[in-house]
């Protein structure tokens, strides 16, 4: 199953440390944005994904998960309790193909939450980021040679 990660589970680390997953690729989900309302267990805000205007986008990671690691990703994410799934279309950034995935969604949000550690999550995000990108910089390289 192809899963959608926007938040810190776009982190390799963060989610190896979770379960076993297979990188796909980086990928834009039109017409969404990032927000930070879903209350979390300290709480602070944690990150969620929400509809938003045309020309909004929240980019992210699509991970391959195996279907005997998913409800150990289910329990990390708080599904059915903190956060529901829902199935979306992403744009591929390498090849502009899309992908239907499984993504997250918050369901226990609350105006005007902030993130209580900032640098964490930033850093993670970060990091999840900048890794994706060099995988398909790395990726996109190797496949011209």
């Amino acid at each position: 199953m192809l899963c959608f990660a926007y938040g810190s589970n776009m982190s390799t680390q963060r989610l190896a440390a979770r379960i076993l997953a297979r990188f796909v690729t980086t990928a834009m989900l039109p017409a969404y944005r990032l927000a930070f309302h879903q209350l979390g267990g300290d709480s602070s805000g944690k990150c969620d994904i929400v509809p938003a205007s045309g020309q909004s986008a929240v980019y992210g990671v699509v991970w391959e998960v195996a279907p005997h690691h998913k409800p150990t990703l289910d329990g990390f994410e708080g599904l059915g309790i903190a956060y529901d799934e829902t199935w979306l279309t992403v744009t591929d950034l390498a090849s502009e193909g899309q992908f239907e995935v499984q993504a997250y969604v918050g369901k226990i949000t609350s105006a005007g939450m902030r993130p209580s550690r900032i640098n964490w999550c930033t850093r993670t995000r970060l990091t999840g980021s900048l890794c994706a990108r060099t995988r398909e910089y790395r990726g996109s390289s190797r496949s011209r040679h």
